[in-house]
């Protein structure tokens, strides 16, 4: 089978407070999730290099240790730049002349921010009765905001998250582990500034009524920071012991911040009423003024790049570092700030109303004898 249980899980007579351990004798993958699923202490006695698919767990009720018996046996465990090792929170683990290789901690990147509403088109403006003058269009409602991206989430600990908990760790080979923070999300773009309403038609003979004003464009959201990177191979926040462990070529990159969103454009300015028709033998009204165009919005700001601090280790609580301990070509490189958003653009301007036609003339008088002209129209 490849896997042997010794101990109390065998119900072994005197063993009953003996330290369960599964000896690993044949390479699998599902030998060692057997092991440590069954087992407090698994003992590699072959040579083997596995991939794991999944994150090893130590919760609070958990124990776990992993070494190699003599023999000049090599193992190691990669996650494949794709899956982080191992996660403590609680219990306690210890690693022991083992290599862990390409275990990665990637944060989710943050979601871009929702666009603002655009602004309401003004109401346009009553038509004159009678000889009155036509009402001025209403003035458009302004564009909405758009919301701020969402922070990326940090990468913590590539090969060893530990939240709480005992890791020791001896002659463990940490090579080319990483943790990566989350990309901010990009900032909404902002609504557009609303229309002015049409100024109204005049009444006979009377002015029409001036456009409604465009109104002010939203401003772009704000880019979403980019996440943190903490600790290449091991992120810290329990109790770490390390001795005799070598770190080569781990590192962390920091997230890059989101781009700020884009601005609304001004709301464009309402046209002019028409003027009223003259009555008979008078001017037309005036055409309204058309209303006045509002500027753009602002661009949103950019998100700020999220740090990276720890290339190979990271540890906010208890770590103690012993032996002969190496460390190698470990990096670290902040996130990149995210470009500001493009500059907002002002609304249109309108024409003025058509001026009202004039009224027509009136009727000449009538000859005062034969052959007479008669007189002018008005």
């Amino acid at each position: 089978m490849g896997v042997v249980l010794v101990g109390a899980s065998l119900g072994v007579v005197g063993t009953a407070a003996a330290i369960p351990t599964t000896t690993i004798t044949d390479c699998t993958p599902a030998n060692f999730e057997t092991a440590v699923a069954s087992s407090d202490n698994v003992v590699f006695a072959t040579n083997c290099a596995l991939t794991l698919t999944k994150t090893v767990k130590v919760p609070p009720s958990m124990t776990l240790d992993l070494s190699v018996a003599t023999g000049g046996y090599t193992v190691s465990l990669s996650g494949d730049t794709s899956v982080q090792l191992f996660s403590v929170s609680g219990g306690s683990l210890g690693i022991s002349g083992i290599t862990l290789s390409g275990g990665t901690s990637r944060g989710a990147s943050g979601a871009n921010g929702a666009s603002g509403a655009a602004g309401t088109t003004g109401a346009d403006g009553t038509a004159g009765t009678g000889t009155s003058a036509g009402g001025a269009g209403k003035n458009g409602g302004p564009g909405k905001a758009g919301k701020p991206g969402k922070s990326g989430k940090p990468g913590e600990g590539g090969a060893i998250f530990v939240k709480s908990g005992t890791v020791t760790l001896s002659s463990v080979d940490f090579v080319g582990d990483e943790a990566i923070g989350g990309t901010g999300g990009n900032g909404g773009s902002g609504g557009i500034g609303g229309e002015g309403g049409v100024g109204g038609t005049g009444g006979q003979g009377a002015n029409g009524g001036s456009g409604g004003n465009g109104a002010p464009a939203g401003n772009g959201g704000k880019g979403g920071a980019g996440g943190a990177a903490l600790g290449g191979a091991v992120y810290n926040a329990g109790s770490l012991t390390i001795t005799g462990c070598t770190f080569t070529d781990d590192e962390v990159l920091g997230g890059d911040g989101g781009y700020g969103g884009a601005p609304g454009y001004g709301g464009f300015a309402g046209p002019g009423g028409t003027g009223g028709f003259g009555v008979t033998g008078a001017a037309g009204g005036n055409g309204g003024n058309a209303g006045t165009a509002s500027k753009g919005g602002k661009s949103g700001a950019a998100g700020a790049g999220g740090v990276a601090e720890g290339g190979a280790v990271y540890s906010t609580k208890s770590l103690t570092i012993g032996g002969t301990t190496g460390f190698s070509s470990t990096s670290g490189r902040g996130g990149a700030g995210g470009g500001g958003g493009p500059g907002g653009t002002a609304g249109e301007g309108n024409q003025g109303g058509q001026g009202g036609l004039g009224g027509s003339g009136s009727t000449g008088t009538a000859a005062t004898s034969p052959g007479a002209p008669g007189g002018a129209g008005g």
